[in-house]
């Protein structure tokens, strides 16, 4: 495509790129204590990497920067770092991470839409000319990132069958998508589907969305159960120490994320306005000794919006690796 970003050329307005020397994917992320569902505990250690056979380009959702949200000065990245090895990270187990900062619409101080998604475009197009190299790829944000990534799919992937053609899918999570966001990328419905689309909100049973919190036509995907039902989680990944909206898990979790396997279940409920919604509970097996150390009846902002991805990382993870090998098959 020949283009070059006058910004996004710079390593710098990177947070995970294969070759930064500080790469926040790769870094204070891999290590995990795994609680076990008869009360033990072990340690866990992920294979993460930036030699993986294929690309995810991530943008994060809103945090609450302090500093002039019109300003390009990202040399603090410690407000975006949370959402960005709670998120996107561990992804680096099956692809290689892209992660630019981008300015935002924040919680403080407002700030204009169009220049993050000025930003977003830029640094797109900086990686697509520059550093994929005809990889297949996936797209994926939460929040405000993905309302900017839908836009950019809509203006730069939908109608253009070169990069659609090499789209894994995109996960589009913690935003507003339906059925028909897109003419040419439909919803995901089976493990091996590619170039289709994966959308959800999340919220706790028994605390239905209420009101007009859903969207009449808003789509739920649930990556553990693309065929519909209930599906218990494969693994969900929380930070050790807590965070605004969770409790620390406790002094047995000792690294950097709690690991949560078959703790949680997700099954797409329809909504008392319309739209569908992803309803998470425990299992509540009686033999499970672990503790319900979050309140998944609270409502943080709207429903379990922060958790998203938390719940569902192994399951989004296994989806897109099969999604890939699948693809590869298809096209040799």
């Amino acid at each position: 495509m020949g283009y070059k970003s006058d910004i996004y050329a710079d390593d710098k307005l990177w947070m995970c790129k294969p070759g930064l020397q500080h790469n926040y994917c790769l870094e204070d992320i891999a290590d995990a204590t795994e609680a076990v569902a008869d009360g033990t505990y072990k340690p866990f250690m992920d294979e993460l990497g930036a030699e993986q056979p294929f690309d995810c380009i991530f943008w994060y959702p809103t945090v609450n920067r302090t500093e002039d949200p019109t300003s390009l000065d990202f040399s603090d990245p410690e407000p975006m770092l949370g959402s960005v090895r709670s998120q996107a990270a561990r992804f680096s187990r099956v692809c290689n991470v892209y992660a630019p900062f981008y300015r935002q619409v924040s919680l403080n101080n407002g700030g204009d839409r169009e220049l993050g998604y000025k930003d977003v475009v830029d640094s797109f197009k900086q990686y697509i000319s520059n550093w994929n190299k005809g990889r297949y790829f996936i797209i994926f944000g939460h929040s405000q990132g993905t309302g900017h990534a839908a836009r950019l799919i809509t203006d730069e992937v939908n109608d253009r069958p070169e990069l659609r053609e090499r789209l894994i899918s995109a996960l589009l999570i913690g935003g507003g998508v339906t059925g028909s966001t897109f003419s040419n990328i439909p919803l995901c419905s089976k493990p091996d589907q590619f170039g289709c689309l994966v959308g959800y909100r999340t919220y706790g049973e028994p605390t239905p969305p209420t009101g007009t919190a859903i969207p009449a036509n808003l789509a739920c995907v649930n990556p553990a159960a693309l065929g519909g039902g209930s599906a218990v989680l494969k693994g969900s990944y929380f930070h050790s120490k807590g965070s605004t909206y969770a409790p620390a898990l406790g002094a047995e979790f000792s690294a950097h994320f709690g690991l949560f396997r078959d703790f949680f279940t997700g099954e797409c409920k329809p909504a008392p306005g319309g739209g569908q919604y992803l309803e998470i509970n425990y299992t509540g097996t009686s033999s499970d000794m672990r503790k319900h150390f979050l309140d998944i009846t609270r409502e943080y902002g709207f429903g379990l919006h922060v958790f998203d991805y938390n719940f569902l990382m192994d399951d989004l993870l296994a989806l897109v690796k099969s999604q890939e090998d699948a693809m590869v098959a298809a096209k040799p």
